[in-house]
């Protein structure tokens, strides 16, 4: 029986990935339009999307970090359903998200065949990073369906050689800038993928070289006209002087490795994934896709060494950098699956593809069931303070960028203004004279333990701010037991005159927290 024989006829996994993207569709969709707090990058895309004006998108100067086109999509939600509503926010995510899977699907037929589409759309519905962005404002959902579009079309300018196709390439080549920075990583793939194809073409049809050319430069000339704002803001971005120190390459290395574990599979998976995948790329490349296989091997590439400069931006370290290499995996997974010689070597790359899907699946239930509800707790304890707080108290935040918190939430409460009561404080402890600010009224202070446990050192400093604090409001007391705080938090400090109430939360459901009162044992 003929590799491509074997997929065609094995119904089974047809059927199994048919119930895995349905099972991603039920996970994206379940908490997608719940109306959920938001959580601190949700919250700058808020503020990022809310404040401009219009013409600020379409000159790409809104957000030093990330393209204006997500950002976008969200303000136009909030100008249908209300700035209010948080869960419009969300549903651009949500809906390229889901989209991703029917792009999945045509990529795949239009490569392989339509069953070969099912198996690769299964394999991006059920992967749990983008489950997870399905369910956030932000841009990883919408990066990735234009990738999916970039590369297929990619595919089709190749095969028919006219001016529409690559036209239009180049139009969704320039829309990917618009998406997400890491597009600075997929179009010297794409540069390379190209390049191959010209220099195979001379090759084998030279008198058609010089056709294909004129389209190769209209469709760079597209994407580059098209993509102009976004480019010049990633440039400037790339030769600033970074604040941080840059990483070692063995630091790096072991970084790298760690994402992998969070982006394919706990290791080893992800090696055995990472192999089936290269093998599968190499066969993509012997059978006749000689062009793809080469571009989507330089996307993973350059994804991999982009983690450099991507470190020295941001400071940190994220799986979510890694997004454009799971569409060479996915493709090269699909691949190993068609072209495999029956035998030992196929059962093990199907082997290898069900545990990854199985791994995948379960990452995604266990992501939106247990640590989705964590991630809000910061806004929940916002919305707390908001309904308590009486006029003239103040209300501060640790560390000091979480106050950004106030303007969303005080967007929800017509009475609160986010110049008066929500004070702020640059310094590592509340500065002294927030407390005349306060008045006798009160004063809320929003804590994020993690940042005061981390040291000895931080938590006796802030056991002695507390004190300091509470003297201002006539108050005597201390801690009795640290150890009796609550770790990951947030914890809610209320300060009164001859009166102290601390609060921590609790997660309760996707879309439900609840605040605890702390017991006064820790208090004396």
């Amino acid at each position: 029986m003929s590799d491509t024989n074997w997929l065609v006829r094995n119904r089974a996994l047809v059927i199994i990935a048919v119930a895995a993207i349905v099972a991603g569709v039920l996970l994206r969709f379940w908490p997608g339009l719940v109306d959920r707090p938001l959580w601190y990058d949700e919250v700058k895309t808020w503020q990022t999307a809310f404040n401009p004006g219009w013409h600020e998108f379409f000159l790409a100067t809104i957000h030093k970090e990330h393209p204006p086109l997500s950002y976008l999509f969200v303000r136009c939600a909030m100008e249908i359903f209300g700035p209010q509503q948080f869960w419009a926010m969300r549903l651009p995510s949500l809906l390229f998200g889901l989209l991703c899977i029917p792009a999945a699907y045509a990529f795949g037929k239009t490569l392989m065949s339509s069953r070969a589409g099912i198996v690769l759309a299964a394999l991006v519905a059920i992967h749990p990073l983008l489950i997870d962005q399905s369910h956030q404002a932000r841009m990883y959902t919408l990066f990735m369906f234009l990738l999916i579009l970039v590369i297929r079309q990619f595919v089709l300018a190749s095969d028919r050689n006219t001016t529409s196709s690559w036209v239009v390439f180049g139009l969704l080549a320039g829309l990917l800038g618009w998406s997400h920075q890491l597009a600075m990583v997929v179009w010297p793939g794409l540069m390379i993928g190209i390049l191959f194809l010209v220099w195979d073409s001379f090759r084998h049809k030279g008198h058609e070289t010089s056709r294909l050319l004129k389209h190769v430069w209209l469709s760079a000339a597209v994407a580059l006209i098209v993509n102009l704002p976004p480019l010049l803001l990633l440039i400037r971005r790339l030769l600033a002087k970074p604040s941080g120190s840059e990483s070692s390459a063995v630091f790096l290395v072991s970084k790298v490795g760690e994402l992998l574990d969070k982006l394919l599979g706990d290791f080893p998976l992800y090696l055995f994934v990472l192999s089936v995948a290269i093998i599968g790329l190499y066969f993509l490349y012997k059978n006749g896709f000689k062009s793809i296989a080469v571009t989507l091997a330089a996307i993973a590439m350059f994804t991999l060494i982009a983690q450099i400069p991507l470190s020295r931006l941001h400071h940190v370290y994220s799986s979510r950098y890694l997004i454009p290499l799971l569409f060479p995996v996915w493709v090269g997974l699909l691949a190993a699956m068609k072209y495999a010689s029956p035998g030992f070597f196929q059962k093990t790359v199907v082997a290898v593809v069900i545990l990854f899907s199985l791994h995948s699946l379960l990452k995604g239930f266990d992501q939106t069931l247990h640590k989705l509800p964590h991630r809000y707790q910061y806004g929940t304890a916002t919305e707390f303070v908001l309904n308590s707080y009486v006029e003239g108290e103040a209300v501060l935040y640790f560390p000091s960028y979480m106050r950004h918190f106030c303007q969303p939430y005080g967007y929800r409460h017509p009475g609160f203004e986010e110049a008066n009561p929500c004070v702020r404080s640059k310094q590592y402890f509340v500065l002294q004279d927030s407390l005349g600010r306060s008045g006798s009224a009160g004063l809320w202070w929003v804590v994020r333990p993690s940042k005061i446990f981390k040291s000895t050192d931080s938590e006796q400093k802030f056991i002695a701010q507390l004190g300091r604090i509470a003297s201002g409001f006539d108050l005597d007391f201390h801690i009795s037991d640290p150890a009796t705080l609550p770790r990951k938090g947030p914890l809610i400090f209320h300060f009164m005159p001859d009166s102290l109430d601390i609060f921590t939360l609790k997660a309760v459901s996707v879309n439900e927290a609840e605040v605890l009162s702390l017991s006064r044992d820790v208090i004396r």
